[in-house]
């Protein structure tokens, strides 16, 4: 009888679950961007992270659960990447947006990837759920505070409403990546957002502000 001991059904490197899990959400935005998350599997993850699905599965055991994990980093990079920093806030802070959607604009993969969660986490029962919540949830607190700090700056007028703009944003961010998407990204994605926001100036910023000039710079 072979005395060796049998494979353990999890990969050692697992026991730096941190670290393994950090390149497993990696290596799964990339293989969901390129080849879309509904065409992806955790075996094609798995490959990509050069691990055996068996140890994917051990952390993440579906593809949902796993997109979900990605959603939850990206959510988190362009918080602190885009919005952190005590200078940010006003409409510089909502002009953050402008910056997301300049960027996503040469990664599509991801932008198309997005799309999917939001559909999939429309399924009460879908792992994406819980993301989807969080993700407006995080946009209505961006957005919050960015109005508080507009209005304590003199840039907002008092009365501006923070959830009526976060529901507008994510409403038209949503609707906009489709149509970029369907049309085959062929206009410039952050020009209507520069337009929105803009429209938003004319009803929420202050004389004062207003007299400054050029809303969004060119």
């Amino acid at each position: 009888m072979d005395a060796r001991s049998p494979r353990p059904s999890v990969n050692p490197l697992l026991k730096q679950a941190g670290s393994v899990r950090s390149d497993l959400i990696g290596a799964a935005t990339a293989v969901f961007a390129r080849q879309g998350f509904r065409r992806s599997t955790l075996k094609d993850v798995a490959t990509k992270a050069g691990l055996d699905v068996r140890d994917v599965e051990a952390l993440f055991p579906s593809t949902a659960a796993l997109l979900s994990a990605t959603l939850v980093r990206a959510d988190w990079d362009f918080e602190n990447e885009v919005f952190s920093g005590g200078g940010r806030g006003g409409w510089q802070g909502l002009d953050g947006f402008v910056e997301i959607l300049r960027g996503s604009a040469n990664h599509p993969g991801h932008i198309e990837l997005f799309e999917d969660a939001t559909h999939e986490g429309v399924d009460p029962e879908s792992p994406v759920r819980d993301w989807l919540v969080d993700h407006y949830e995080l946009v209505l607190e961006i957005v919050t505070g960015s109005v508080v700090t507009g209005i304590a700056r003199g840039e907002m007028v008092a009365d501006t409403d923070p959830a009526f703009i976060a529901h507008g944003l994510s409403s038209f961010i949503d609707g906009l990546s489709l149509q970029w998407l369907a049309r085959d990204r062929d206009f410039d994605l952050s020009a209507p957002m520069e337009t929105f926001l803009d429209l938003l100036r004319l009803r929420y910023a202050t004389p004062a502000y207003q007299e400054r000039g050029t809303f969004y710079p060119a």
